[in-house]
């Protein structure tokens, strides 16, 4: 796996497998990750070299880079509210991975903004109506999360324990009085756990971080059958 100081600088984006027939047999199949135009997606990296050559993003709290939604006509509550909740989910990432060695610092905080930020940019500009970003943009959260905290994170059954397991739990909305828990033992006794203060709801209604709850779980699985797992192994 590559060092730590290249995944804080890097999104790590995981292609991964089609059963067979999925493409062999379908009459008409659409790309698993979605499409883009041509147009549309020269627009998003020229964006993104401008800003990183005008260092737009260069403050000091890299919360504060979602001010810009109130160009786009988001709403004072409406940029709090995926502020705040962006957040609480880093939070409660860092709580329950910080005890076993994989903590993150102000760069991952920054980049997962910086995506959230460009995403919603790129969705508006390409034509989709504010109600269904604000409907969607938890989406773009999940993403960040599965590029930038899940692959740092390696180790044995007895470094990990039930680590994996817990932020799986976090992420589906759950605390440490919840079923399957938010919570694991560090060690003979520490008791590490999501109160149920910290419970992570997002809004509408279906199921929260389904793809970097399906990492983890696969993650869980392979370490308990293995002994050892990685973010791509």
């Amino acid at each position: 796996m590559f060092s730590p100081k290249v995944l804080d600088r890097a999104h790590v984006i995981e292609l991964s497998a089609e059963r067979p027939s999925s493409y062999l047999l379908a009459a008409t199949r659409s790309e698993p990750g979605g499409t883009i135009k041509i147009g549309q997606a020269d627009e998003v990296l020229k964006r993104g070299i401008k800003d990183r050559e005008t260092q737009r993003h260069a403050v000091g709290n890299p919360a504060t880079i979602l001010d810009d939604l109130i160009k786009l006509d988001f709403t004072q509550e409406e940029v709090a509210q995926i502020r705040n909740l962006t957040i609480s989910a880093l939070d409660g990432c860092y709580d329950l991975l910080g005890p076993v060695g994989f903590p993150f610092g102000y760069r991952v905080a920054k980049e997962i903004f910086v995506y959230l930020m460009g995403w919603i940019e790129t969705k508006i500009g390409g034509g989709d109506q504010k109600a269904a970003v604000i409907a969607a943009w938890p989406d773009a959260l999940d993403k960040a999360l599965l590029q930038k905290v899940l692959p740092k994170i390696h180790g044995n059954r007895r470094s990990l324990g039930g680590s994996l397991s817990a932020v799986s739990a976090f992420l589906a909305g759950n605390s440490a009085s919840s079923t399957p828990s938010a919570s694991y033992t560090l060690g003979l006794s520490t008791k590490v756990e999501i109160l149920p203060a910290q419970v992570l709801t997002l809004p509408g209604a279906g199921s929260q971080f389904p793809l970097s709850r399906r990492k983890l779980d696969a993650m869980h699985d392979r370490l308990h059958a293995t002994g050892y797992v990685s973010f791509v192994s």
